[in-house]
């Protein structure tokens, strides 16, 4: 028989984390019967990794990149779709044809590796978001109150589960996606090939990494106090109804599903219409 550790912990590197948080609150209008105040937040952290251990700059099999955060994408940056009218520039670029996947070529002009297809054109894509915010209003008008909050998260990049489903062979039911064809030059997803499969199709995974920036309103609430006069005689101190709206309107870019969920397909956040009673005796 045998011991041992599955793992082994150590110091590898370091990092630099710099953010910043902010807190406000203002008050509109305040009087007997009709107030409105706003917290507002936001915040940012710009955090990279510093050095990597035996003064290596790179560990693609981590995905630790030296100025970097620690939580990135890297792969090829999809920019469209080949085109009828590009096969020149398409079959100089990696062989390609119209109809096929077409990234962005990041040698730098004038090098050697400008206008070819390589490794090299690889590129970081960052899962932490550039800054993020919060605007909670509070409004009352004689009985009514009305509260809503409204969310932002700006600047991340996920990886887009729905994009994985479409089979690029076409052999066989997947995600209906817009792909090309000479009739329609989609720039979206890559003309269908029974020679492809999602395996072996080289640039298949760069359709997944899209920036998923976001603003939603979060959550709704509208209640109604009931006047004195009429909870005295119910021997109650106060009563108060309210209905709730959560996740039910979202601005964003990001197709198929909802960005706050990081790309997965599993567990969307639900969309919630809730009643209560707040009561005190």
């Amino acid at each position: 028989s045998s011991t041992g550790y599955a793992s082994v912990m150590q110091n590898i590197g370091k990092t630099e984390n710099k953010g910043i948080e902010v807190t406000l609150n203002t008050i509109w209008f305040q009087n007997k019967n009709f107030s409105w105040n706003t917290d507002w937040t936001y915040s940012l952290n710009r955090e990279k990794i510093k050095a990597l251990n035996s003064g290596v700059t790179r560990d693609e099999g981590n995905l630790w990149f030296v100025g970097s955060p620690t939580q990135v994408f890297y792969d090829y940056k999809k920019i469209g779709i080949w085109q009828l009218g590009e096969e020149a520039q398409a079959k100089a670029f990696g062989g390609f044809k119209p109809g096929d996947i077409k990234v962005a070529d990041m040698s730098p002009k004038g090098s050697e590796g400008e206008g070819v297809f390589s490794t090299d054109d690889r590129v970081i894509f960052s899962r932490v978001p550039k800054y993020t915010f919060g605007i909670t209003n509070n409004i009352t008008y004689m009985n009514f109150d009305l509260m809503f909050f409204i969310y932002g998260r700006i600047g991340q990049y996920v990886k887009d589960a729905y994009t994985q489903l479409y089979k690029p062979s076409a052999l066989e039911n997947s995600a209906p996606v817009n792909y090309w064809t000479p009739e329609n030059p989609s720039n979206e997803y890559p003309r269908p090939n029974s020679g492809y499969s999602t395996n072996s199709y080289l640039l298949q995974s760069s359709l997944a990494f899209r920036k998923a920036s976001f603003v939603k309103i979060r959550d709704i609430t509208l209640g109604y106090t009931l006047p004195k006069e009429w909870t005295s005689k119910m021997m109650v101190q106060k009563l108060r109804i309210y209905c709730s709206l959560n996740n039910f309107i979202t601005f964003t870019d990001f197709p198929n599903y909802d960005p706050e969920s990081n790309g997965s397909m599993d567990f969307p956040l639900a969309k919630q219409v809730l009643f209560g009673i707040n009561l005190s005796l």
